[in-house]
C-alpha cells in the first residue's frame, strides 16, 4: 500500500495530491474548493500531526520526528533510493520494538494518507458526475465486504 500511496505523496509524480488540488480548486466552484480545503487540511495533519512521534536516543537524543519524517526515511532510505542523508534515521527507527515499530508506523502513516485521497478521489469523481469507487464495509451479515 505504500508503495501506492507514494504516487499522490511524492512531488514528481503527476497525480500528487497537491496538484490534484489545485486542479479542483481552479476550476471548481465554491463547494468543490471548500472540499478541496478539507481534504488538503486533512492530509497536512495525517503528514504533519504527533499522533506518530518517535523520540530518538543516543547522539539524537531529544530529536523527536514525526510521520513526515517517518515515511520519507522510508520512501528515500528504503523503498527507493537508499539515500546516505537518510540512512542514520532509518537505523535508528529500526531500533524500536526490535524493528517492528518502523514498519507498522509506516503503514498507519500510508493508510491515514489512502484515506483522505479517496475521500479526494470521490470529489474528483463527483466533480465529473462518474461514479464514486466503492468502498469496503460491512455486508448485511455484518462481515466486511
Amino acid at each position: 500500500m505504500a508503495m501506492s500511496v507514494r504516487l499522490v505523496y511524492m512531488n514528481e509524480e503527476p497525480a500528487q495530491f497537491g496538484k490534484v488540488c489545485n486542479i479542483l480548486h481552479r476550476t471548481g466552484d465554491a463547494t468543490i474548493q471548500r472540499l478541496v480545503a478539507d481534504a488538503r487540511a486533512r492530509f497536512k495533519a495525517v503528514v504533519q500531526g504527533n499522533y506518530i512521534q518517535f523520540g530518538l536516543h543516543g547522539p539524537y537524543e531529544g530529536q523527536v520526528v514525526g510521520p513526515q519524517e517517518v515515511l520519507e526515511a522510508w520512501l528515500y532510505g528504503i523503498a527507493f533510493h537508499q539515500d546516505n542523508d537518510r540512512q542514520w534515521l532509518v537505523d535508528e527507527l529500526n531500533k524500536y520494538q526490535g524493528g517492528a515499530a518502523f514498519p507498522f508506523a509506516v503503514n498507519m502513516i500510508t493508510l491515514q494518507l489512502a484515506g483522505v485521497t479517496m475521500d479526494l478521489d470521490d470529489v474528483v469523481a463527483d466533480f465529473l458526475g462518474e461514479p464514486r469507487i466503492a468502498r469496503i464495509g460491512p455486508t448485511p451479515s455484518g462481515s466486511a465486504a
